[in-house]
């Protein structure tokens, strides 16, 4: 899942939820799919820069379209509009895949690998430190990053 915030907006966002990525058993080498906006239903307003006003109760998440709700001052209300336009594309590119081998703590247990198949560029590969609680085995991948001048940073919100 993801989600990003339209600013200004009372509640709305954009966002992905339950994206099959695999295909016929094999993940998907990269995804591109229209985001719709959404309405979290936690304020009542109707334009990008309403004043708060809070929904109470909160209401249902819901996707706005070009006659949803259907308040003529709406952001959103374009009656003569089959659909809204394009508000934003969100493309997922797999970089590297990461496959287990082997279960820690079996009684037929053997020393699992890691195959790592990388669409990105060369890697270094660490191996995590050994954990108790831990009940599978994997490798951490160190990969030197390059900035893709179309991607912005996400910062979580705590």
């Amino acid at each position: 899942s993801v989600m990003t915030k339209l600013v200004p907006s009372p509640d709305w966002f954009v966002g992905l939820d339950s994206l099959d990525l695999c295909s016929q058993g094999v993940f998907i080498e990269s995804v591109t799919t229209e985001a719709f906006p959404l309405d979290a239903g936690t304020d009542n307003g109707f334009t990008f820069t309403s004043p708060n006003w809070a929904t109470q109760p909160r209401g249902e998440v819901f996707t706005m379209t070009s006659t949803f709700p259907a308040h003529p001052a709406g952001s959103f209300n374009y009656p003569h509009l089959a659909r809204l336009p394009t508000l934003a594309v969100y493309s997922l590119t797999k970089l590297r895949e990461y496959k287990l081998h082997g279960q820690l703590g079996t009684s037929h247990h053997t020393e699992p690998g890691l195959t790592l198949q990388d669409n990105y560029q060369a890697t270094t590969v660490r191996t995590a430190e050994s954990n108790p609680n831990r009940k599978l085995r994997y490798d951490v991948i160190d990969t030197p990053k390059v900035p893709n001048k179309d991607s912005q940073k996400l910062v979580p919100i705590l």
